[in-house]
């Protein structure tokens, strides 16, 4: 995969935990949000991350079905992230906390395109500064 969504599952935060589940619509906070991460046509997949300390019964019945939980015992989210990334290799990703209802694809989109943009410019002035040589 070039891009990868991460939606951060804090379930170790009592305060996630709470919202998380609360539902909008009929449906739960983090659904809600895995949703609209989805709705981004810039990324190559969308994962949700979670600590080790999660009923996977309640995760599963948070994150819709099409999705992968990828559940991890580290206590830092960085270390989740790394691991995460190992299981679901990407060139790049792209984390999103999971207690953000208001996410927007439309401008996930614009933040993947503008590095990738960056990228390809920093790519040729390398090719660029090689040929001067």
């Amino acid at each position: 995969m070039e891009t990868i969504g991460i939606v951060q599952a804090s379930f170790g935060s009592p305060r996630f935990r709470g919202i998380a589940s609360r539902r909008f619509g009929g449906r739960p906070l983090l659904e809600w949000v895995v949703r609209r991460v989805t709705d981004s046509t810039q990324l190559d997949g969308v994962i949700v991350v979670a600590g080790g300390n999660v009923e996977s019964e309640i995760l599963h019945d948070l994150v819709p079905p099409d999705v992968p939980i990828f559940v991890d015992a580290k206590s830092d989210p960085l270390d989740r992230f790394a691991h995460a990334l190992e299981r679901y290799p990407a060139a790049s990703a792209v984390r999103i906390h999971g207690d953000s209802p208001f996410v927007d694809a439309e401008l996930i989109d614009r933040l993947v395109e503008l590095a990738l943009e960056r990228k390809a410019e920093r790519d040729r002035t390398k090719h660029e500064f090689r040929s001067d040589a």
